[in-house]
């Protein structure tokens, strides 16, 4: 940064070397924000941010972005020709990420143009090195391929963000390979909205074995999801964790049509319960898809027009749900509207069940 001056000298055609070189001075701001390559050093946006390749926000270094704050991708385009798409700009988080929008100023990242259309940057991608500590919050990310992304490493708590117009992920939450951040509870992915994602609209993931996460606590509550593919909530949890899904609103999902799909990947003989409560799906082919050996609370569910199954709640013959209590629910049209099989005791209780074609209710053990 700062004045540099460059000089030059003619030669003639005899070798002969001009005396008096010309020199120009220009000055390098180095306060010119970074809108291609790697940050320098920590950085604050604001206003409109205009990007023409991928961006790398490296360990040690704070990118900051303002309330309001539009951050802008050319489309299909990307002059860094690195990432995972060297044809669509990404947003690369190494190190921290500060998102100071609000619910009435929130920051914006979408594409250039008038219209914009999905796919035509990347996204927002975490990486296993990022600042965990820091909420991704109060954010739009729209027209990208993937919407945002956490690596497994990184297990951000993502809440009260805009997802719409993505071909790929709403949100995929990885989590697991490093350790739990002290005193927190789980990860949190709660008032987000998803709408138009051309896959999963949130997908919650261990993909690691950290044993930190054992008894973790998982908050996936009050989320919205609305025209997705195959899964508008999928949650893939190691059954020493326990997941409460609280209040969410699905509806038109196609593909496999799954509303809230929680799987749990290990045997255990945990008695407290997963919580699947006071949620309402629409237009599903199940509309809650439930396997874990845990013991699980599907409660003051509403759920209309799944094809296939209103509540199904099951686990493999070698571990089954330890318990079922599906208690208090409204499943409206389909086929089957409840099913469960358990390992101890299936609790089906005070259901309101009509206009299936299939069985309105088929309970039983292992």
């Amino acid at each position: 940064p700062g004045a540099q001056t460059f000089r030059s000298r003619v030669t003639d055609t005899l070798a002969a070397v001009e005396t008096t070189p010309d020199e120009i001075t220009v000055t390098f701001d180095g306060a010119l924000l970074t809108t291609s390559g790697t940050l320098s050093g920590d950085e604050t946006w604001s206003g409109t941010v205009t990007l023409s390749g991928d961006v790398v926000v490296p360990q040690g270094t704070t990118l900051t972005i303002q309330p309001g704050t539009t951050v802008e991708a050319q489309p299909l385009t990307d002059d860094e020709r690195g990432g995972l798409d060297d044809s669509r700009i990404e947003l690369i988080i190494e190190g921290a990420l500060d998102l100071q929008g609000t619910a009435f100023s929130p920051v914006t990242m979408t594409s250039t143009r008038v219209v914009p259309l999905a796919s035509d940057w990347y996204g927002l991608r975490l990486t296993d090195t990022s600042d965990s500590t820091l909420t991704v919050h109060d954010l739009i990310v729209e027209a990208a391929v993937r919407g945002i992304w956490s690596d497994a490493g990184a297990h951000q708590d993502v809440i009260d963000c805009q997802v719409r117009d993505v071909t790929g992920y709403g949100m995929w939450i990885e989590y697991g390979d490093g350790l739990r951040d002290g005193g927190d509870p789980g990860v949190t992915v709660t008032g987000n909205t998803v709408e138009r994602a051309g896959s999963y609209g949130i997908w919650l993931d261990n993909s690691g074995a950290d044993a930190s996460w054992d008894n973790a606590v998982h908050d996936v509550s009050t989320n919205t999801v609305d025209t997705v593919d195959d899964f508008a909530l999928r949650l893939d949890v190691l059954d020493v964790e326990r997941v409460d899904v609280d209040d969410n609103v699905i509806s038109n999902v196609s593909g496999s049509g799954r509303g809230i799909s929680l799987t749990g990947r290990t045997t255990a003989s945990n008695t407290n319960a997963h919580e699947i409560v006071g949620n309402q799906i629409s237009n599903v082919v199940y509309g809650v898809n439930a396997a874990s050996s845990r013991s699980m609370l599907m409660q003051q569910n509403t759920v209309t027009g799944a094809s296939q199954y209103g509540l199904r709640c099951l686990g493999p013959s070698t571990s089954p749900c330890l318990e079922a209590h599906i208690i208090d629910n409204t499943v409206t049209g389909g086929v089957n509207g409840i099913w469960a099989r358990a390992r101890n005791l299936n609790h089906v209780e005070r259901n309101t069940l009509s206009g299936g074609t299939g069985d309105g209710i088929n309970s039983s053990g292992y």
